[in-house]
């Protein structure tokens, strides 16, 4: 039997259904959805279904190269990234209620579900790491490379007399700097 277009638009619209369902959550703003799970005592129990996909779902978070890339900007360093996720997994697994968890179940394991996890993420990290983001962001601008002007700023402000030495081979020229 030859499977049709038809039977992949029926999946499809089970998926947007399922989906519809939770959008409110998908246009919350993610420090709001961060304070919401961080005030929560525990989370909503969860079929084994979305539990699975949820973990699926991390998996590929976790694994995600966008991801990784945009929590340099908030100095979580690529060693430290999958520490971070897989803490922000527990906490998230802990806390989460049912509407945000069957949500991002809802999305699979998709760049849709990292774009709506990462700010909250993010939120977790500015939280719970602030020691490790300061340890980073030190160790960046120690090796920025970018101002030599503002290395060594005593030896600068000394007043100093250069002269230059110029002929040919043998001319004495090491002689008379002597």
């Amino acid at each position: 039997m030859v499977a049709s277009d038809d039977d992949d638009d029926d999946d499809d619209v089970v998926g947007l259904e399922r989906r519809e369902g939770y959008l409110h959550v998908a246009s919350r703003n993610p420090v709001e959805v961060y304070r919401e799970l961080g005030n929560a005592e525990k989370g909503a129990k969860q079929t084994r279904c979305d539990w699975e996909m949820m973990q699926q779902d991390f998996n590929y978070f976790g694994k995600s190269g966008w991801a990784s890339n945009q929590a340099l900007a908030i100095y979580i360093g690529m060693s430290f990234f999958p520490t971070a996720v897989h803490k922000f997994r527990n906490f998230l697994f802990k806390k989460c209620s049912a509407d945000i968890f069957k949500y991002v179940a809802s999305l699979g394991p998709s760049n849709d579900s990292v774009k709506f996890l990462f700010p909250i993420l993010v939120e977790f990290c500015l939280e719970e790491f602030p020691d490790e983001i300061k340890r980073f962001r030190g160790m960046i601008e120690s090796a920025d490379v970018t101002k030599p002007h503002t290395w060594f700023p005593f030896a600068r402000a000394m007043k100093r007399k250069i002269i230059y030495h110029c002929g040919p081979t043998n001319s004495g020229k090491t002689y008379n700097a002597l």
